[in-house]
C-alpha cells in the first residue's frame, strides 16, 4: 500500500511539474494587428499586453483565444473584445492584451 501511495505522489508531483514547466503561450495561431501607421503579426501570442508604435484600427485575431484591445498603452482605459476567429475594425486602440 505504500508504495501505491509513494507512486501517486510522484506522479502527481511530475504532473505540476509539467504544467509550471510549461511556456506561457496564450493563444495559438496568428494575431494581426493594423494601423494608419503599421501593422504587426504575432505568431502564438503569449500572455500579457502588447504595446504598439502605431494605433491599431483593426485587429484580425486568428488564434484560439479572445484578446481585449485597450485605448491607452500598458493595456489600460476602455477594452473591446474581439473574438477568436474574427477580423474587427476597433477605431483607435493602443494595446492588447491577450489573456493566460
Amino acid at each position: 500500500m505504500r508504495i501505491i501511495a509513494r507512486y501517486a505522489i510522484a506522479v502527481a508531483a511530475a504532473s505540476v511539474l509539467a504544467i509550471v514547466a510549461t511556456p506561457a503561450v496564450a493563444a495559438t495561431g496568428q494575431l494581426g494587428l493594423r494601423g494608419p501607421g503599421g501593422s504587426l503579426v504575432v505568431q502564438n501570442p503569449k500572455a500579457g499586453c502588447i504595446n504598439t508604435a502605431f494605433a491599431i484600427s483593426q485587429v484580425a485575431n486568428h488564434t484560439n483565444a479572445p484578446v481585449t484591445v485597450h485605448t491607452e498603452p500598458g493595456c489600460a482605459g476602455a477594452g473591446l473584445v474581439v473574438a477568436p476567429g474574427s477580423t474587427v475594425s476597433v477605431g483607435t486602440r493602443h494595446s492588447v492584451r491577450v489573456l493566460s
